[in-house]
């Protein structure tokens, strides 16, 4: 019996991924261990198959994060051979887009109700939690979060509610990692929205004052009532008006400028304060907002 030689195994300096999937490939093909395709019903032959299948066992850190990435987004994704080609070949934010049409056929098939709210216009809610269903949700993709290990700590969510339905659901879920940043968070989960539906307003708590979100809202010309934070600027002017909403009643609009951190860049917007009991409230709405105080604070 002949002896078989091997091929001479690449060098430590040269063992990266697409390295070693060559080598094992080039070594199983020499041999002829690759003979047959597989059924033709499938995409792949059997080299190509083998190539992805070592690249989940050799580099399995780039297709994990990509697959946990869609996963928290809630994405549905392809099994099995398809989804480690998918993974290779497209990026999150590809994938992200494609999925988008399964979202719009969500929409339309919801009751006629539903569909005439939304010629109305949607006003939505966007917020931080730990539980996704945090409004009735029809969606029976989203489902708890678990609890980190040795913690009694959840996994933090920002959810987008639509508010004015005639059943509060919700219609977009995102799990946050340790680091994120919220605008990018937001405009990820609202641009789809933003692009395809009629939405009247957006509301969020002071956990979503951030100079680049507002800035982008306004770009947009969208509504937006947004809770203004105390450490940001916004309790030196309650103080400033607080004997003027006093005397004027229990709601007032003036101008007032977002900050962007250390920078000189300011944002002109509105504050209505609003004073309930010994407690004053401040919410940040458009430059362009007519509204009454009254108004603001009871959206």
């Amino acid at each position: 019996m002949d002896k078989i030689k091997l091929p001479r195994f690449p060098p430590r300096k040269a063992r990266k991924t697409p390295t070693l999937i060559k080598f094992v490939v080039r070594w199983l093909d020499k041999f002829q261990f690759l003979p047959n395709p597989i059924p033709t019903s499938s995409p792949f032959d059997m080299k190509s198959r083998l190539k992805l299948l070592l690249l989940s066992a050799i580099d399995r850190t780039s297709i994990s994060r990509k697959a946990r990435d869609l996963r928290e987004q809630n994405l549905p994704i392809s099994s099995g051979e398809a989804t480690l080609a998918w993974l290779k070949t497209k990026s999150v934010e590809d994938i992200t887009a494609l999925q988008q049409a399964g979202f719009y056929q969500f929409l339309e098939s919801l009751p006629e109700n539903f569909q005439f709210a939304r010629k109305q216009g949607m006003l939505l809610a966007i917020d931080f939690h730990t539980d996704p269903n945090y409004a009735k949700t029809l969606s029976a993709y989203i489902c708890k979060g678990r609890k980190k290990a040795s913690t009694h700590q959840f996994y933090q969510y920002i959810t987008v509610i639509w508010l004015n339905a005639p059943e509060p659901i919700t219609l977009a879920v995102q799990l946050l990692p340790t680091k994120h940043s919220t605008f990018k968070t937001v405009q990820s989960l609202l641009t789809p929205l933003l692009t395809q539906e009629r939405i009247v307003g957006v509301l969020a708590d002071g956990g979503f004052y951030n100079y680049d979100l507002i800035h982008w809202l306004i770009h947009k010309q969208v509504f937006f009532i947004i809770r203004g934070r105390v450490n940001a600027g916004v309790k030196p002017l309650v103080r400033k008006y607080q004997e003027e909403l006093r005397q004027k009643g229990t709601h007032l609009v003036v101008d007032y400028r977002v900050n962007k951190g250390h920078t000189r860049k300011r944002l002109p917007v509105k504050l209505a304060l609003c004073r309930a009991g010994d407690r004053i409230m401040a919410l940040i709405v458009p430059p362009t907002c007519v509204l009454s105080g009254r108004r603001i604070n009871e959206l």
